[in-house]
């Protein structure tokens, strides 16, 4: 019989691991096989938001222990490995494999992966506001969650009655297989390319030019502050590939503190480009390209909208 752990994690005022729950079940039926629950000392004597939360009676055998995080740890290796566990579920799995380095030997899995998202869950209701991922942007806590699947609310704040809950009240309503689940893949493991950023200048008078590719924000300024020195000066930000929305970046005719900025969207489609054009204070202006170059959203609000044919 495979079996599965649900793991759940309190945290102190300091963001320390004050309390671990952990429920072993089987990973056909989801019925739980045992438990159990650690008090970390001296962390929890530290307070948190949840501390009352931390010796509440319940009417089941979970074999609490009160002791020190090292303590805690071996013991919960020792019985995961008894009960030949491979595969760790939480609810945002972020937060507990973070703070429990230890256990990143295991394969992880996010519930709310699944649960928070309207493609696998047919209880979130049709006008729920979502992102474009299809991912509630609500109201997709565990509280929540349990009321919307099972019509019982409430959360205990306790790392095993939210353990249990997260498996019993959200893992068995959704009906999903455990090799449902997508792998928590944590953000440091996933290599990303960064898109290739160059910075071109244009001089008045000068057919020379320079570019920079992948710009920190030093050059990002030293660009910006050369727009000063001559208003025919030229700034062009342009991301390649194009990556995001907005594929060029045109700053220029610097006069009076000031700078005209054009945000160029590609429209291949209709092979047309829509360019978004504003005067901005130099500061903000210069803020705008930093932020670009950071890969941030850039706000379009007040920019006149002019769509260009592009040249054949």
């Amino acid at each position: 019989m495979e079996k599965l752990a649900v793991i759940d994690t309190e945290t102190n005022w300091k963001d320390e691991v004050m309390s671990i729950g952990v429920v072993i079940a089987n990973a056909e039926t989801f019925n739980v096989c045992k438990m159990k629950y650690y008090i970390l000392t001296p962390e929890y004597l530290e307070g948190g938001m949840f501390s009352y939360a931390l010796k509440i009676k319940w009417d089941f055998d979970c074999n609490a222990q009160e002791c020190s995080r090292e303590n805690a740890l071996a013991d919960l290796k020792e019985f995961l490995q008894e009960n030949q566990i491979s595969k760790i579920f939480a609810y945002n799995a972020s937060f507990d494999y973070h703070h429990l380095p230890e256990l990143n030997s295991y394969t992880w899995y996010d519930i709310m992966r699944l649960a928070a998202y309207r493609q696998y869950n047919s209880k979130i209701p049709q006008d729920a506001d979502l992102c474009s991922t299809g991912r509630l942007k609500r109201g997709f806590g565990v509280e929540c969650m349990k009321e919307l699947l099972t019509g019982v609310g409430g959360e205990q704040h306790n790392a095993l009655c939210d353990a249990v809950d997260e498996l019993l009240c959200i893992m068995k309503p959704l009906g999903y297989k455990i090799n449902d689940y997508i792998p928590y893949t944590p953000k440091n493991n996933i290599v990303r390319k960064k898109p290739d950023i160059f910075v071109k200048l244009e001089f008045i008078g000068k057919p020379k030019s320079y570019k920079i590719m992948s710009p920190t924000w030093e050059d990002v300024i030293m660009a910006a502050d050369i727009l000063k020195a001559n208003s025919n000066n030229i700034l062009i930000m342009e991301c390649l590939p194009v990556l995001r929305n907005i594929a060029q970046i045109k700053a220029y005719g610097y006069e009076h503190g000031s700078i005209c900025v054009d945000l160029k969207y590609d429209n291949a489609l209709k092979n047309t480009a829509i360019v978004l054009r504003k005067k901005l204070s130099f500061a903000d202006g210069r803020r705008l390209l930093l932020d670009y170059n950071k890969g941030k959203r850039i706000d379009i609000c007040g920019f006149d909208i002019e769509l260009k044919n592009k040249p054949e």
